[in-house]
C-alpha cells in the first residue's frame, strides 16, 4: 500500500535571536511522506522569513569540499525502502544516517538522542503542527558546529531539531534515520545521482560538466528551495494531456503524484481507481486513490500506463496555501529510471533514460499488507496496516501482528527491503507469513493480485 505522510511544521517564535541571526519571523515546514508499494517518501519543507535586521537567517553557504584542490567528490548511498541514505557526521559523531532529499529546504534532526549527545543550543523555539489536528510538536532552531562525509563538509550550519524523536522514519524506512537533508547541498553542487551505482557525484559549480550523449536538459523552476519542472502527461487518452509543473523529489518513493486541487477540470480520479488509506499524520489517517492513466512523456521517453497516485483534496488544502502552484511531483520510481544531473545555480536538471528500466513493470502492493520496524533497535516488525479486502484482509492477518518470516525469509536486523519486496509481489505469487499475535504463532497464505 502506498502510505502518505503529511506534516506540517508551522513556526512562529517571538523573541529576537542572537545578534547577527536577524529575527524570524514565520518557518513553516511541511513534509510528505510517500510509501508507494511497501514505502517512500517524500519530505517537503519551507522557510519563510520576513527580514527585521540587516541580516537574513543564514543560507548555509558554508558546504564546499574540504580542501581548494578537490574539484568532484563520489558519495555513495544506500537505498531503504525507496529513500536515498547517505552516512554523515555532525561535530566529529560518526555515522548518522541522514535521508537526501531535493524536497527538504532545510536540515531537520529528528533524532532527540543525537541531539542530546551534541548539545545543540537553542536558539529559537519552534510549534510543529500535523495535518489536520491541533495538536502540536515542540522543536527548535539550533546550530552545529560542522556536517562532514567523504570530501564534504560544512560549517556553522542552521539547523532545527525536534524535542522528540520523530519515529515515522526510521520505523518505515526500517534502520536508525537521524535527519533529512536536501536544498543546502544541492545548491552549492552540480549533482549527478547515478542510481544504478548508487552513487552521487558533487561537482563545483565553475567547472564545466559533460553532457551524456541522448540526454535531454530540461528547465527547472526554483520555488521556494525545491526544484520544479515541466512535462506532458496524458490522462485518459492521448487526446487528453496536461502540461504539468511537477516537483521533482528524490525523497518520494511514487512515480507521479497528481494533485486534482491544481487543475479540477483536467485532473480527475479516473472511474477505475482503488480507494485507499494513503498514510498517517501524527494523529490521523490521509486517504487518496490509486489509478493507472495513459501515458508520461518526459521529452522523447515514454512511460506507458503507469499507476499514480491521487492524494485527497482535504489532504492536500494546507499545501496550497502555503506552498507554490504544482500539479504534483515526481518521485523515486520516476527518477530511477534516468541518469540524473541537478544543476540548481543554473537551472537545469539533465536526463538520460536508463533503456532497461525506462519501462520496467510497475510496483504495487499487491498484497495488502504494510510493515513497519519496531524501535530502538528496528531488527522486530509488525504489520501497521490491512488494505480492506486484499488478499492479507481476505485471510485474516491484522494490525499489530508480530513478523517470524515470510516466504521463508527471517525477519530480523536489515530485512526489511526484502520482506517488503515480497509483499510486492507480481499478482499469482503465493505468499506464506509467519506471524505471532499475543501467545499464539500461525501461518497465513494467500495469493497476491492486482485490485483494480
Amino acid at each position: 500500500m502506498n502510505k502518505f505522510f503529511t506534516y506540517f511544521f508551522s513556526i512562529n517564535p517571538t523573541q529576537t535571536l542572537p545578534k547577527g541571526e536577524g529575527f524570524l519571523k514565520a518557518i513553516f515546514f511541511s513534509i510528505f511522506f510517500c510509501f508507494e508499494n511497501g514505502f517512500a517518501q517524500n519530505f517537503q519543507n519551507t522557510l519563510e522569513h520576513k527580514n527585521l535586521a540587516p541580516k537574513k537567517i543564514e543560507n548555509n553557504e558554508n558546504f564546499g569540499f574540504r580542501r581548494t584542490n578537490i574539484r568532484r567528490a563520489s558519495v555513495p548511498f544506500q537505498i531503504h525502502n525507496n529513500l536515498m541514505v547517505i552516512s554523515l557526521r555532525i561535530n566529529f559523531k560518526d555515522s548518522l544516517n541522514f535521508v537526501v532529499d531535493t524536497g527538504a529546504g532545510h536540515i531537520l534532526l529528528i533524532d532527540s538522542l543525537m541531539v542530546q549527545q551534541l548539545a545543540l543550543p537553542k536558539l529559537a523555539p519552534i510549534k510543529i503542527y500535523a495535518t489536520g489536528i491541533d495538536e502540536e510538536v515542540e522543536g527548535y532552531i539550533s546550530k552545529v558546529d560542522k556536517i562532514d562525509f567523504g570530501d564534504i563538509e560544512g560549517r556553522n550550519i542552521q539547523v532545527v531539531f525536534l524535542k522528540n524523536n520523530l519515529w515515522a522514519i526510521s520505523k518505515n524506512v526500517g534502520m536508525k534515520i537521524h535527519g533529512i537533508m536536501g536544498y543546502e547541498l544541492f545548491k552549492n553542487f552540480i549533482v549527478k545521482i547515478r542510481y544504478e551505482e548508487k552513487r552521487i557525484v558533487f561537482l563545483k559549480h565553475r567547472q564545466n560538466y559533460h553532457i551524456p550523449r541522448k540526454a535531454e536538459v530540461f528547465t527547472l523552476q526554483m520555488q521556494q528551495r525545491k526544484p520544479y519542472f515541466v512535462t506532458n502527461v496524458f490522462l485518459k487518452d492521448k487526446n487528453d494531456t496536461l502540461k504539468g509543473k511537477f516537483l521533482i523529489d528524490t525523497g518520494a518513493g511514487h512515480l507521479l503524484s497528481l494533485e486534482t486541487p491544481s487543475n479540477p477540470e483536467k485532473i480527475k480520479v479516473p472511474e477505475k481507481h482503488l480507494k485507499s488509506r494513503l498514510g498517517t499524520t501524527l494523529n490521523g489517517d490521509m486517504v487518496g486513490s490509486y489509478a493507472f492513466i495513459e501515458q508520461i512523456d518526459i521529452g522523447k521517453w515514454k512511460i506507458k500506463k503507469p499507476i499514480v497516485i491521487f492524494p485527497d483534496s482535504l489532504s492536500l488544502a494546507k499545501i496550497y496555501k502555503r506552498q507554490p502552484f504544482r500539479n504534483g511531483s515526481v518521485g523515486m520510481d520516476f527518477l530511477k529510471r534516468f541518469y540524473v544531473i541537478l544543476d540548481y545555480k543554473n537551472k537545469k536538471v539533465v536526463l538520460k533514460s536508463n533503456k532497461a528500466k525506462i519501462n520496467t513493470e510497475l510496483e504495487f502492493n499487491t498484497s495488502g499488507v504494510d510493515i513497519v520496524a519496531l524501535p530502538p533497535k528496528f531488527d522486530q516488525y509488525a504489520v501497521s496496516d490491512v488494505r480492506p479486502n486484499s488478499p492479507a484482509d481476505r485471510v485474516y492477518v491484522e494490525k499489530g501482528d508480530k513478523i517470524i518470516s515470510i516466504n521463508g525469509i527471517v525477519a530480523k536486523k536489515d530485512a526489511m527491503p526484502l520482506l517488503v519486496q515480497l509483499l510486492k509481489s507480481k499478482a499469482g505469487t503465493k505468499i506464506q507469513m509467519v506471524l505471532e499475535r499475543g501467545t499464539s504463532i500461525f501461518d497465513k497464505e494467500f495469493v497476491t493480485e492486482m485490485p483494480f
